[in-house]
C-alpha cells in the first residue's frame, strides 16, 4: 500500500502541475473586455460588452510566445498536497477497494467530424514498468500497432470494432505482435498518445493530402563511431521536432488581391514528413540538477549597416555519460530582413552564428572538465533560401576536446516582433534536401582543424540595398521597395539567386501597391511577373506568381485567361497552399457580379475540401453571402453557425459580419440569436451608416418576439434620430400600422388617417427612397378600405406609369384590380353603368388584366357596354361564360345578358343558336329560353319547328300572361292556316283574353278578334260573328290602315244578317270616310247596286 500511495500521489501531483501550467501560466493575451454603456440599455436587458480599445481589438493579438515560468518544488508540492486532500484520498479509496488497473485488452473506435480515433486499453501491471507501444506506417494504406507485452491469446480474445460508417478506416487485422489498421486512402496522417500509468493508447487519424507523398525508406544505420541522437528537450506541447528537411524557407510578403485580404498563408514548419517510424516516447521532464538557470535579456535591433557578430553556443553534456550525444535544435523560418550572410572566417572553436531571431535550444553552463566537441549547426543564408544549387553546404568543423575552451554564459534574448510576411513553403520536388546536423567524428589528438575556402559573395556589396528592399516589403512599403528593387534589377553582377528574389519581389510589390486598382495597372504587373517566371520558371515562388496573375486577369474580367493560370497552378503545384485561394478568388469574382450560384459553388469547394486553410474563414463568409442572396436561408444559417463556432471572434476584423449573421438568423426565425448579433454590432459601432436599418430590424425582432413596448421605443428612437433615412421611414410606418407589413396586402386594414399622412409624406418628400413604392401601394390599399375607389385607381395608374419595372408592380396591379372590382359592384347596384365604363377607359392598365377580373366584374362591364349601345363589346365579354365548364350561376347570368341583347336587336338566328343550352338550365331560365327560341323560329318562318315549343308553352301556367297569350296566338294562327276552325276558335279566344290584360300588342289583339270573326262567320254563327266584328270595330282606330277593311266586313255581316239599315249606314260612312280607298269605292259600288236593285223592284 505505501508504494501504491506514492504512485497515486505522484500522478496527481504531476497532473495538477500540468493543469496549473496550462491555465495559470499561458493565458490568452487579448485585450480585456469591459462592460460598455449601450445606447439601447433601456431597451435590452442583455449585458452588452465591448472591447476597449476598439482599435487594438480590431487587430489580431500577436502570439507572444509561450511564457515559461519557474515554479518552485515547494509550491508545487504544497498545491499537490492540497489537491490530494480534496480529491486524492477518495480516488485512492476507490482504486484500492473498488477496482484497479485494466487487466484485459480493450479496443474501441470513435468518429469525429474531422478525425477518427482508435482507443486501446492495454493491460497494466503496477508492479512492473509498462512497455511503450510503437505506431508506424508500413504501407501507403496500412498503419501497424506493435504491442510488446501483449500475448497472442490476448490478441485473439480482443473484440475488434467495426469500421462501419468510418471515412478513413476500413479494417482492423490481428498480427502476432500487434494490430494492423487499413485506411481507404493514402491521403491521411495520424497522431498517437500513450499513457504508461493507465495503459491508454490513443491514435487519431485525420485527412491530410501530404500523406500521398509518403515513401517507405530504410531505417538509418548508426555509425559505430557516431553517438546516438537524443530527443529534443520536451516543451509544453507534445509536437515533434521537425527534421532539417522540413524547415521551410522564407519569402517576401504576399500582397493581398482583394479587400478584405485573406489571412496569412504561412505554412507550418511541422508538416508530416512521411518518416516510416514514429515511436511514442513518454513525457520526460528535464532534471533540475542538469540544467542551470537561463538568463535572458532584451535583444536590441541591429542597425542595417552593422555586421552581425558570430554568437557562440554550447550544449550541456553530463559528465558521467559514456557517449557523446548530438544536440539538435529545432530550426525555424527567419524573416529575410533579419538574415545576413555568415562570416566566412568563423573560428573553428565557435559554432556558426545563427541569424538574429532564430530559436535556439536551451543553453546550460558546465565546467571545463565536462566540455565535449559539438558539431556545428548548418545555417541557411539568404542565398540558401533562394535555392542556389551552386553553393555547396558548409562542411562540419571538428573541435578536439583539448582545444575547445569552456563556453561563456550566454545571455539568451527574446525575439523582437517584426511584421510577419506571408511565407510559402518549398515544394518537395523543388526543395533541396538539407544536410541537418552531421555526426561528430572521433577526435584526433594531433590533427588541426581545416576550414574550407569560400568564394567571395557577389552580393555582399549590395547587402545594404537588399536589406532595405526586404525591410520595405516586410513593412508593406511597396513604393519604397519598388525603387530599391528596380535599382537592384539593373545591377549586372548580381547573383542569379538574388536576381530571382528581386524580380519576383518587383511583381509582388507592384501587386500589393496597386491591389485596389489592379485593372488600371495591368500591364506593369503582368510584365513584372512574366519577367520573373521567364528568369526561373521552376522557382519556389512561381505558384504565388501564377495565382496573382490569375487574380490580375479577373480584375480585367478576363475569366478564361484567369482560369488558365489557375489550372496551370493546380496541375504543376497541386499541393501548394495557394491552390485553395484560387477557388476563393473565383467565388469572389462571381459574387461581385451577382452570379451567386457559381460563387456558392467555388466557396463551398474551399470550405469542404480545405477547412483547415487560412482562406476558409473568408470563404465561409462569401458562401453565407451567396446563400443569403439566393434565398437559401437555412443553409446560410448553418454556414454562419459553423463559422461562429470555428472562429468565435470572426467579427473583430469585420464587424459588419454581425449584421449579416443577424439578418440570416432573422430570416430563419432565430429571433434571440438575431437580436444578440444586431445589438452587438450596434453597440460596437453605434455610428455605423446602417444604424437606422439596425434599429428598424431590432424593433421588428421585438415585435416578432411579442414585445410591443420595447419595439415601440426602438421605432420612436429610429424615427427621431433618422427621420429622413430608410430605417426612420420604416419606423414611422411601423408606428402607424401597429405591426410588420413589409409586403402590402389587401387584408391589412389601416383605417386611421395618420397612416395616409405618413404614406403621402414618404411619397412626396422621399420619392427616390425604396420605401416610396411601398408607401404608394399602402396608400392605395388605405383608399380602398376607405371607399375612395377612384382615388385608389388613380394612385395605382400613376405608380405603374412612373415605375413600370418595379418589383412591386404585381402588387400594384393586384390592388388596382381589387379597386375596380369594388367600383363595378357598387355602381352596378346603383345602375351607374356609365361611370363604370368611364373608369375602365381611363385606367388603361386594366385592359391587360381583363382575364384577372372576376366574372361578375366582367359581366357588369358588359352591361355597361350594353347600356352604352356597344352590343358587340358586351357580347364578347359575356360569351366566354357560356362554356360548359363555367359555373351555372355565371353561365345563367351570361345567357340572360346575351339573350336580352339578341331579343332587343331581333337577332333571331343567333337566338336559335342558343337552343342547346335549354336542357341544362333551371326551369325558369329554360322556360324563358324556350319562349325566345320559339319566337325566333316564328320570325324566321319556321312555324312548323316552333309549333311544339308553342304547344308546351301554352300549357305552362308558369309563363307570364303576355307570353302565354303570344303562345296561344301563334297556335291560333297556325290553326287558321290549316283551317282548323275549332282550334282557331279556342286558341284565339284564350289568346285574346290574355292579350287584353296589358294591351301591349294591339296588332295581336286585332288578329285574334279577326280570326274569331272569320271562324264564327264561316261556321254560320252570324250573330256571334257580328258581335266579334263590332268588337273589332271598337279596337281599330280611324287612322289604322285596316279600318276600312274592318268596316266593310262589318257591313257584309249586317247584310248577311238581313239588317239592311245598318248595312247601308256602315257603307255610307265608309264611302264618306274613304271615298278614294278600295273599300270606300266598294262601299259606293255596293250602295249604287243596291239602289238599282230597289229601282228595278218597283218596275216588277
Amino acid at each position: 500500500m505505501p508504494g501504491l500511495f506514492e504512485k497515486l500521489l505522484s500522478s496527481f501531483s504531476s497532473w495538477f502541475s500540468m493543469l496549473f501550467a496550462k491555465h495559470c501560466i499561458e493565458p490568452c493575451h487579448h485585450a480585456p473586455l469591459r462592460r460598455a454603456t449601450s445606447p439601447l440599455a433601456d431597451l435590452n436587458t442583455m449585458p452588452v460588452f465591448s472591447c476597449q480599445p476598439l482599435a487594438a481589438v480590431s487587430r489580431r493579438c500577436p502570439r507572444l510566445g509561450r511564457l515559461r515560468w519557474a515554479v518552485s518544488a515547494e509550491s508545487v508540492w504544497s498545491l499537490s498536497i492540497a489537491f490530494w486532500i480534496m480529491f486524492g484520498v477518495p480516488a485512492a479509496f476507490v482504486l484500492v477497494f473498488g477496482g484497479g488497473p485494466a487487466l484485459a485488452l480493450e479496443m474501441s473506435l470513435r468518429q469525429y467530424p474531422q478525425r477518427e480515433q482508435v482507443e486501446l486499453r492495454l493491460p497494466v501491471d503496477i508492479s512492473t514498468t509498462s512497455t511503450v507501444p510503437l505506431v508506424r506506417r508500413v504501407e501507403g494504406q496500412v498503419v501497424r500497432l506493435d504491442l510488446p507485452g501483449v500475448s497472442q491469446s490476448e490478441l485473439a480474445d480482443l473484440d475488434l470494432p467495426s469500421p462501419a460508417g468510418a471515412r478513413l478506416l476500413t479494417a482492423f487485422l490481428r498480427e502476432p505482435t500487434g494490430l494492423l489498421v487499413r485506411t481507404s486512402t493514402e491521403a491521411f496522417g495520424f497522431v498517437s498518445q500513450f499513457n504508461p500509468s493507465t495503459g491508454l493508447l490513443l491514435v487519431d487519424f485525420f485527412p491530410d493530402s501530404l500523406g500521398n507523398r509518403w515513401r517507405e525508406t530504410a531505417p538509418r544505420q548508426a555509425s559505430p563511431s557516431a553517438p546516438p541522437t537524443l530527443q529534443a528537450r520536451p516543451g509544453p506541447s507534445s509536437e515533434r521536432v521537425p527534421e532539417p528537411s522540413e524547415v521551410p524557407t522564407t519569402s517576401p510578403p504576399e500582397p493581398s488581391a482583394v479587400a478584405p485580404s485573406p489571412p496569412s498563408q504561412t505554412r507550418t514548419a511541422t508538416e508530416p514528413s512521411g518518416t516510416p517510424d514514429q515511436r511514442i516516447v513518454p513525457r520526460v521532464e528535464p532534471s533540475p540538477e542538469g540544467v542551470t538557470e537561463e538568463v535572458r535579456r532584451p535583444l536590441q535591433e541591429r542597425p542595417g549597416d552593422e555586421a552581425v557578430a558570430p554568437i557562440s553556443m554550447a550544449a550541456l553534456i553530463p559528465a558521467d555519460s559514456e557517449e557523446t550525444p548530438q544536440i539538435r535544435a529545432p530550426i525555424r523560418s527567419v524573416a529575410p530582413a533579419q538574415v545576413d550572410s555568415p562570416d566566412p572566417d568563423t573560428a573553428p572553436s565557435r559554432i556558426q552564428a545563427q541569424a538574429p531571431g532564430a530559436i535556439r535550444s536551451p543553453i546550460s553552463r558546465v565546467g571545463p572538465e565536462q566540455s565535449v566537441p559539438v558539431a556545428p549547426v548548418a545555417e541557411r543564408s539568404v542565398e540558401r533560401q533562394a535555392e542556389s544549387p551552386s553553393e555547396p553546404p558548409a562542411e562540419p568543423v571538428t573541435v578536439p576536446p583539448d582545444v575547445a575552451r569552456p563556453p561563456e554564459p550566454l545571455m539568451r534574448q527574446p525575439i523582437v516582433r517584426q511584421p510577419v510576411a506571408e511565407a510559402e513553403t518549398e515544394h518537395e520536388e523543388d526543395a533541396e534536401p538539407a544536410s541537418g546536423v552531421e555526426a561528430v567524428p572521433e577526435p584526433t589528438p594531433f590533427s588541426s582543424p581545416s576550414i574550407p575556402e569560400r568564394a567571395e559573395d557577389p552580393d555582399k556589396q549590395h547587402q545594404r540595398l537588399l536589406a532595405a528592399a526586404r525591410a520595405a516589403m516586410m513593412n508593406s512599403e511597396f513604393d519604397v521597395a519598388i525603387d530599391a528593387l528596380r535599382v537592384l534589377s539593373n545591377i549586372p553582377d548580381l547573383s542569379d539567386t538574388a536576381r530571382e528574389e528581386v524580380l519576383y519581389n518587383i511583381g509582388d510589390a507592384l501587386f500589393g501597391l496597386h491591389q485596389d486598382e489592379l485593372a488600371d495597372n495591368f500591364g506593369p504587373i503582368a510584365h513584372a511577373y512574366e519577367r520573373a517566371m521567364n528568369f526561373n520558371p521552376k522557382s519556389r515562388r512561381t505558384p504565388l506568381a501564377l495565382r496573382n496573375l490569375g487574380v490580375l486577369h479577373l480584375r480585367v474580367n478576363n475569366l478564361p485567361e484567369a482560369k488558365a493560370y489557375f489550372n496551370v497552378l493546380k496541375r504543376d503545384y497541386p499541393h501548394d497552399p495557394v491552390v485553395p485561394t484560387t477557388e476563393y478568388y473565383l467565388g469572389q469574382f462571381f459574387l461581385e457580379r451577382g452570379d451567386y450560384d457559381q460563387a456558392a459553388d467555388y466557396f463551398q469547394i474551399v470550405v469542404q475540401n480545405h477547412p483547415e486553410h487560412s482562406i476558409a474563414q473568408q470563404s465561409s463568409v462569401g458562401l453565407s453571402k451567396a446563400l443569403n442572396a439566393l434565398g437559401y436561408d437555412e443553409q446560410a444559417f448553418q454556414v454562419m453557425d459553423f463559422m461562429e463556432k470555428r472562429w468565435p471572434r470572426y467579427y473583430i476584423d469585420e464587424p459588419e459580419l454581425l449584421e449579416l449573421a443577424g439578418i440570416i438568423a432573422l430570416r430563419v426565425n432565430a429571433l434571440e440569436s438575431a437580436k444578440q448579433r444586431l445589438l452587438t454590432y450596434y453597440n460596437l459601432i453605434p455610428d455605423t451608416p446602417d444604424a437606422d436599418m439596425l434599429l428598424a430590424r431590432i424593433g421588428d425582432i421585438y415585435l416578432l418576439s411579442g414585445q410591443p413596448d420595447p419595439a415601440k421605443r426602438v421605432f420612436e428612437r429610429a424615427a427621431k434620430l433618422f427621420p429622413d433615412e430608410e430605417g426612420g421611414l420604416i419606423a414611422k410606418m411601423r408606428l402607424v400600422e401597429g405591426g410588420i407589413h413589409d409586403e402590402p396586402s389587401l387584408d391589412d386594414i389601416f383605417a386611421i388617417r395618420r397612416a395616409a399622412e405618413v404614406y403621402s409624406e414618404i411619397i412626396s418628400k422621399h420619392p427616390d427612397s425604396p420605401l416610396a413604392a411601398v408607401a404608394t401601394i399602402k396608400l392605395a390599399i388605405w383608399q380602398i378600405w376607405n371607399n375612395r375607389l377612384e382615388d385608389s385607381l388613380m394612385v395605382v395608374s400613376e405608380f405603374l406609369e412612373n415605375q413600370p419595372n418595379h418589383s412591386l408592380v404585381p402588387k400594384a396591379l393586384e390592388v388596382g384590380v381589387e379597386a375596380f372590382t369594388q367600383l363595378v359592384e357598387r355602381n352596378a347596384a346603383d345602375g351607374r353603368y356609365p361611370e363604370i365604363l368611364e373608369q375602365w377607359r381611363e385606367n388603361v392598365f386594366l385592359h391587360d388584366l381583363l382575364d384577372d377580373l372576376s366574372p361578375s366584374t366582367q359581366l357588369g362591364l358588359a352591361m355597361a357596354y350594353w347600356t352604352a349601345g356597344e352590343m358587340e363589346q358586351a357580347i364578347a365579354l359575356a360569351r366566354p361564360y357560356l362554356r360548359e365548364d363555367t359555373p351555372k350561376e355565371l353561365q345563367i347570368a351570361a345567357l340572360e345578358l346575351i339573350l336580352g341583347i339578341f331579343l332587343e336587336q331581333q337577332e333571331w338566328a343567333r337566338i336559335v343558336d342558343l337552343a342547346p343550352f335549354r336542357e341544362e338550365l333551371p326551369e325558369a331560365q329554360r322556360r324563358e329560353l324556350t319562349y325566345s327560341v320559339a319566337l325566333a323560329m316564328e320570325n324566321l318562318g319556321r312555324s312548323e319547328e316552333a309549333r311544339p315549343l308553342w304547344r308546351g308553352l301554352a300549357e305552362d301556367l308558369g309563363l307570364s300572361d303576355a307570353q302565354r297569350g303570344y303562345s296561344l296566338y301563334f297556335l291560333a294562327r297556325t290553326a287558321m292556316q290549316e283551317e282548323d276552325f275549332e282550334r282557331v276558335y279556342l286558341y284565339a279566344q284564350e289568346a285574346l283574353s290574355l292579350l287584353l290584360l296589358d294591351r301591349e300588342d294591339p296588332g295581336k289583339i286585332r288578329d285574334a278578334v279577326t280570326w274569331l270573326t272569320q271562324v264564327t262567320g264561316r261556321t254560320g254563327r252570324l250573330q256571334e260573328a257580328l258581335a266579334w266584328a263590332l268588337e273589332l270595330d271598337q279596337l281599330i282606330d280611324r287612322s289604322d290602315p285596316d279600318w276600312s277593311m274592318s268596316r266593310y266586313r262589318l257591313a257584309q255581316l249586317y247584310q248577311r244578317a238581313q239588317n239592311h239599315a245598318e248595312w247601308k249606314a256602315v257603307l255610307e260612312n265608309l264611302k264618306a270616310e274613304d271615298p278614294q280607298g278600295l273599300y270606300g269605292r266598294l262601299a259606293a259600288s255596293a250602295l249604287q247596286g243596291r239602289t238599282l236593285e230597289d229601282s228595278a223592284g218597283r218596275f216588277f
